[in-house]
């Protein structure tokens, strides 16, 4: 019986652990319209860096996918970017459902 307990747990432990996948990435205005800026280089991509009354937040991978964030990432990284605005780099942990992230939690550096 101990051994069908401990079977158990275990693979219940393992399923909840499956589900979170980590995404690292730069910190986005999810409702940016890219506009070129006339003074950067030709090359230069449109900046959609997040500004103090941006509500919604995305995260664009090194690989270039972007995810949007749910309402509670939302909210965790506007009151977070309150205190200290110019931080971009970000780590999510949570459920990629389509292009959204189900956030578990966040770190913003």
């Amino acid at each position: 019986m101990k051994t069908i307990r401990k079977t158990a747990l275990l693979l219940c432990l393992t399923a909840a652990f499956g589900f979170g996948e980590n995404i690292s990435g730069t910190l986005l205005d999810a409702n940016c319209q890219p506009v070129a800026d006339k003074n950067a280089p030709s090359d230069a991509p449109p900046s959609c860096s997040p500004k103090g009354s941006t509500t919604e937040f995305a995260v664009k991978t090194s690989a270039g996918k972007i995810y949007r964030l749910d309402g509670a990432g939302n909210a965790r990284v506007a009151s977070a970017l309150k205190s200290d605005p110019g931080r971009t780099n970000v780590t999510v942990s949570g459920k990629i459902e389509g292009q959204t992230i189900t956030v578990e939690s966040i770190d913003i550096t």
